[in-house]
C-alpha cells in the first residue's frame, strides 16, 4: 500500500524547489511562476486504498490526456486532470505528467487576471449565462444549450462526449464546404478566425451578419451538408446541431448588455447563494465577511438594484434578518421555546410557547408567497372580545350571552391565559380561545380531536351575524418568488446541532419545501399537534466564521455538508474597497499587504491569520494615526497569534517592522499568494 510519506518524499525528490502546502482536505505542491506568484501544480488526495493525483490537463498532449480523467469544463477546476495510483510503480508512471504540469505552471507568464481576449469573452459569457439561469430559478450549471453554443463559437472542444458524438469544426470550415463559392466568398470566410470569441464586439457583429446572410444564400446546400455530416445533435447528449439563426443570439445579448464588461464581485457571491441556498463566508478576522453578507443580501432582495443595505425600502428590509450565535444561544431562541409570562387572570407567572427568530422569519417568507384570499377574523374577533370583556370584567356574575347551533343559551365571560385571548362558558369546562376559533373559521378542527367544536362554531356564527366576519377564502401561492435572506454571524461560536435541532434535515437545499417538513420539539404544545415545519425555497442563509476560531474544528460535519464554504481573502480588491473613503488609502493598503506577507512567512502561521481591511477602518476614529492603530488594535491581536512561540518578542518586532516599511530581511522568502 502506498503511504502519504512515500508519495510526498518521492515528489520532493523530483521537484526539490517546490513548496509543500497541506490543507484539511488535500496536500499540494506549489511552484513560483514567472510573475513571482505561487501556484499549485499538483494536488494529492489520500484515501485508504489509493492516492488521487490532480494536475493541469491543458499542459498534456493528446496521447497523455487519454491516460487521465479530465473533468468537464463546467466544473471549472484548474487542476482538472485526475489519476489514481495504488503503488510506487504507478506513481512513477504518472510523474512525467506531473512534470508537464510543473513546467507549464512555472513558465506561465499570465495569471487568472490576464487571459487572452477569447478566453476572457468565453468565461464572461458562460458566467453571464449561468447567472441568467439562476435568476430564472434554475440550478447553477452551464450544462445546457449554452454549452454547444459556446463550443460552436470557439470552434473546438476537448470534451470527449462531444468529440465522440459530433464532428465539430469551426463555423467557417462548415461554410467552406459549400460548392461553387466565388473568390470573394472564400476570402471572406477564410478571414474569419476559428475562434469567434477572439473578435471584439463590433467585428463579431459584422461576422455574425455575414454568416447569417451566407446561410440564407446557401441554405438548401448547407442543410444537405449538415444532414450528410455527423452534425446532427441531440439534447440527450448535451450537444446541438449548428443553427445559423440561434448560434450567437445569446452571445449578442451578452455583448450588448452594458454591465457585462464590469467586474461585479457581489454578483459572484449572489450567484453562489442563489444556487446553493446556504453559504458560509469564511476567512481571517477583519476581512469584512459581515459587511459582505449584508451587501449580498441587499443585492438579492433588491433584485440587483443596489448592494447598499441602507437603500432598501422598509418592506424590503423585512426580507432580511440578522442574528449572532454565542455560547448561550439555543434552540428556544432560534426555533421555538417556552417563555415566562404574567397571567393576567390570576397574577401568577406561567409559560407560553413562543416562536424563535428563525421560525418567525420563515413564517414571513411563506406568507410572502401567498396572495389573494379573504380573512378578516382578527378584526371581527377584536370587536367581539372587547365587548365581552367590557361587560364581564367588572362584575364576576355578568355574562355575555349567545346561542348554540341548536338554539340553547351560552353564557360567556372573557379571559386571557398565557397571553391568549378566549371566552369560557360559565358553569362548564368549556374554554374557547382565539386560535381554536380561528381554526374553525378556516374549516379545520379547533382542537386535534374536535372536542366541543360545535360551541366554537357557534361563536364563529355569532361573529358572522354580529361583527361582520366574512367568509374565509384561503390565499394561494404566487408564482413570483420573493427572496428572504437570513444572516448568522459567528455561526461556529455555539454548538450548531443544539440550535438547529431537527432542522438539520429541513435546512438541506435538497429538502426545501414540504418534502423537508418535520415536527418541531414542541409540536405536542401546538394547537395542531400534527403541524409540520419546513423551510421554503425562497429562504437563503448566509453564515460567517473566522478561520482561526478554535470552535471551527467543532463545526458539525452534518451541517458542513449543507453549506457551501466561500473563502474571503484579506487583500481581495473587492474587500479593500471598504477602505476607499480613508484619507490615507494607499498607505493603509500597503501596510496591510506588507504585514500579511510577513505573517505568512512565519512558521506556524498562514493566511488564516492575516489582518483584514476592516481593522484599518478604525483610522477614521484615530485621526489616521497608524501608530495608535498598531498599539490599540493590531499588536494585541498579533500577540495572541504568537503567544507561546519561542521567539515571540522577535516575531512581534519583525511584524511591526513590516507594518512600518522598515528594512526586513527577505532572503529565501517567497511572496505568499494570499490573494
Amino acid at each position: 500500500m502506498l503511504t502519504e510519506e512515500q508519495v510526498i518524499t518521492r515528489l520532493q525528490e523530483i521537484f526539490p524547489s517546490s513548496k509543500l502546502d497541506k490543507t484539511k482536505y488535500y496536500t499540494s505542491l506549489q511552484v513560483i511562476n514567472s510573475k513571482g506568484i505561487k501556484r499549485n501544480f499538483v494536488e494529492l488526495h489520500f484515501y485508504q486504498n489509493n492516492v488521487k493525483i490532480a494536475l493541469i490537463a491543458k499542459f498534456l498532449n493528446d496521447e497523455e490526456k487519454q491516460s487521465v480523467d479530465i473533468k468537464p469544463e463546467n466544473f471549472r477546476w484548474t487542476l482538472n486532470g485526475e489519476v489514481s495510483v495504488t503503488n510506487i510503480n504507478e506513481l512513477n508512471d504518472v510523474i512525467p505528467l506531473i512534470e508537464k504540469s510543473y513546467v507549464g505552471v512555472k513558465n506561465a507568464d499570465s495569471d487568472d487576471n490576464s487571459m487572452s481576449l477569447a478566453e476572457k469573452h468565453e468565461k464572461e459569457f458562460k458566467d453571464w449565462a449561468i447567472q441568467r439561469r439562476v435568476n430564472k430559478g434554475k440550478k447553477e450549471t452551464d450544462w445546457d444549450a449554452t454549452v454547444p453554443k459556446t463550443i460552436w463559437l470557439r470552434g473546438s472542444t476537448e470534451l470527449v462526449k462531444f468529440k465522440k458524438n459530433i464532428d465539430l469544426m469551426p463555423i467557417k470550415d462548415l461554410l467552406l464546404k459549400v460548392s461553387n463559392l466565388n473568390t470573394a466568398e472564400i476570402e471572406e470566410l477564410n478571414s474569419l478566425p476559428n475562434n469567434l470569441f477572439s473578435l471584439e464586439k463590433d467585428k463579431f457583429i459584422e461576422a455574425h451578419e455575414y454568416i447569417n446572410n451566407f446561410y440564407k444564400k446557401h441554405s438548401k446546400e448547407l442543410r444537405e451538408i449538415i444532414n450528410n455530416t455527423n452534425l446532427d445533435g441531440s439534447r440527450r447528449w448535451g450537444y446541438s446541431i449548428f443553427k445559423n439563426t440561434a448560434f450567437a443570439n445569446e452571445y449578442l445579448t451578452f455583448l450588448n448588455e452594458s454591465n457585462v464588461r464590469s467586474s461585479n464581485p457581489v454578483s459572484k457571491y449572489r450567484r453562489k447563494l442563489l444556487s446553493s441556498k446556504n453559504i458560509i463566508l469564511r476567512g481571517a478576522p477583519g476581512t469584512g465577511k459581515t459587511y459582505l453578507a449584508r451587501r449580498i443580501a441587499a443585492e438579492i432582495i433588491s433584485g440587483g438594484r443596489t448592494k447598499d443595505f441602507n437603500e432598501l425600502s422598509n418592506d424590503e428590509q423585512r426580507q432580511f434578518e440578522f442574528v449572532q450565535f454565542h455560547p448561550s444561544y439555543d434552540y428556544t431562541d432560534f426555533v421555538e421555546g417556552l417563555r415566562p409570562i404574567n397571567d393576567e387572570t390570576n397574577g401568577q407567572i406561567g409559560f407560553e410557547l413562543v416562536p424563535g427568530v428563525f421560525k418567525k422569519f420563515v413564517t414571513l417568507a411563506k406568507e410572502s408567497k401567498l396572495i389573494g384570499g379573504n380573512d378578516n377574523f382578527d378584526e371581527a374577533w377584536s370587536k367581539f372580545f372587547e365587548e365581552v370583556h367590557d361587560i364581564t370584567s367588572d362584575d364576576s356574575d355578568a355574562t355575555y350571552d349567545i346561542k348554540t347551533l341548536t338554539g340553547k343559551d351560552m353564557h360567556l365571560q372573557a379571559y386571557v391565559h398565557h397571553g391568549m385571548e378566549g371566552v369560557q362558558e360559565v358553569g362548564t369546562h368549556g374554554y374557547y380561545n382565539k386560535n381554536q376559533c380561528y381554526l374553525i373559521y378556516q374549516n379545520k378542527p379547533g382542537v386535534p380531536k374536535g372536542g366541543l367544536d360545535n360551541y366554537r362554531k357557534a361563536i364563529v356564527k355569532h361573529l358572522r351575524e354580529n361583527f361582520g366576519l366574512q367568509d374565509y377564502v384561503p390565499k394561494h401561492e404566487e408564482a413570483k418568488e420573493v427572496p428572504f435572506v437570513f444572516v448568522i454571524d459567528e455561526i461556529n461560536r455555539d454548538e450548531i446541532s443544539k440550535i438547529f435541532g431537527e432542522l438539520f434535515f429541513s435546512i438541506d437545499p435538497g429538502y426545501r419545501g414540504m418534502r423537508g417538513a418535520v415536527k418541531t420539539q414542541y409540536a405536542s404544545l401546538h394547537e395542531d399537534e400534527e403541524e409540520l415545519f419546513y423551510i421554503p425555497e425562497n429562504v437563503y442563509i448566509i453564515g460567517t466564521m473566522n478561520d482561526i476560531d478554535r470552535s471551527v474544528e467543532n463545526f458539525d460535519f452534518a451541517m458542513r455538508r449543507r453549506f457551501r464554504f466561500v473563502k474571503i481573502k484579506a487583500n481581495d480588491p473587492d474587500q479593500l474597497g471598504m477602505l476607499s473613503s480613508l484619507d490615507y488609502y494607499d498607505e493603509a493598503v500597503e501596510r496591510l499587504e506588507q504585514l500579511n506577507k510577513r505573517i505568512s512567512s512565519i512558521e506556524g502561521l498562514n493566511d488564516h491569520y492575516h489582518i483584514g481591511p476592516s481593522y484599518f477602518l478604525k483610522l477614521d476614529e484615530l485621526d489616521s494615526d497608524f501608530d495608535l492603530l498598531w498599539e490599540d488594535y493590531l499588536e494585541p491581536l498579533l500577540e495572541e497569534y504568537v503567544r507561546g512561540f519561542l521567539d515571540e518578542e522577535e516575531i512581534l518586532q519583525e511584524l511591526r517592522e513590516a507594518y512600518e516599511f522598515a528594512s526586513v530581511e527577505t532572503e529565501g522568502l517567497a511572496d505568499e499568494d494570499y490573494r
